[in-house]
């Protein structure tokens, strides 16, 4: 069976582990980062020693408000030597619905930028920049907005239970289709699904005054970390602050913190005044395509 990303053959499920992780602790409330602190942990949300960890990020955090001015823009147009590559951005039929959404290539200062995830995942950011420079915006247009590419995705396949199951380390994983049609030698029908990982870019969202990181802050992190700042992102500006998307989950921060006085900002990451480092459980996304077969009763 061919899905739109390639074949589907077995995989074995990969062993749970703990990732990583950089903390924006001064932005949460004091039992909430003592949990980000040991992993999420319930049995620690009460922990003095975390807690009060917690309350000096939080104090140190109050002290950055006015930092954040939005006459300045952080956001400018991309030099002549990014047009050629722009073009070649657009031209990618994967990429006409991003298009359609208002999303344009600009130029980011990512010291400027705020953020909205609790935390940023740390492990291996320096193959991120490996061999990137700030001089060299082609090389970092690859890496920041890079033109989607077809993939291979494997699957565990279970003959018993007439099922695919699909997993995958990268979130961004999706069922972005549905598919129907024959089955070239057989001329059979096949009913089925689509099944991709999300072409992710570095993406910017204007609200409010703000100037916010939607997509990317792996790669964010890993630019900080090599004294990179102004690299090639996807811009859009959005009405309010609900088009931007974010679940109101524990792991991203509430509107009232991100348009407030003192929001975050991507090197806050790196200031162990008010973030910290912690070790989180790792995820996957699965996705579980199975047939049901019933003989209903009429």
């Amino acid at each position: 069976m061919q899905n739109a990303v390639g074949s589907v053959s077995p995989v074995a499920n990969p062993p749970k582990r703990m990732r990583k992780a950089r903390v924006l602790v001064g932005w949460v409330s004091e039992q909430e980062g003592a949990l980000w602190l040991s992993g999420r942990q319930q049995s620690q949300i009460n922990n003095p020693t975390l807690l009060a960890k917690a309350r000096l990020a939080r104090e140190e955090a109050e002290k950055l408000s006015g930092r954040v001015k939005p006459w300045e823009s952080p956001i400018t147009d991309i030099s002549a030597d990014l047009k050629a590559y722009e073009t070649e951005w657009r031209s990618s039929a994967a990429n006409a619905e991003t298009i359609k959404q208002g999303w344009v290539i600009k130029t980011a200062d990512l010291s400027r930028i705020c953020a909205v995830q609790v935390l940023v995942h740390i492990e291996d950011f320096g193959e991120r920049t490996k061999g990137l420079s700030q001089s060299d915006m082609k090389s970092l247009a690859v890496v920041c907005v890079p033109v989607p590419q077809p993939l291979t995705l494997n699957a565990d396949i279970n003959q018993n239970e007439l099922a695919f199951v699909i997993s995958c380390d990268n979130p961004n994983l999706r069922v972005v289709g549905m598919y129907a049609g024959p089955v070239p030698q057989s001329g059979n029908p096949v009913y089925g699904f689509n099944v991709a990982i999300i072409n992710s870019c570095m993406s910017v969202s204007e609200c409010a005054g703000r100037f916010i990181l939607t997509d990317g802050y792996h790669r964010a992190y890993a630019l900080l970390k090599a004294k990179i700042t102004r690299v090639p992102v996807l811009f859009r500006k959005v009405g309010g602050y609900s088009e931007i998307g974010f679940p109101p989950v524990p792991g991203i921060l509430p509107q009232e913190v991100v348009l407030g006085d003192h929001p975050p900002l991507l090197p806050d990451y790196l200031n162990d005044k008010v973030s910290a480092p912690a070790e989180i459980k790792s995820t996957q996304k699965i996705i579980i395509v199975k047939a049901t077969q019933v003989d209903a009763t009429l």
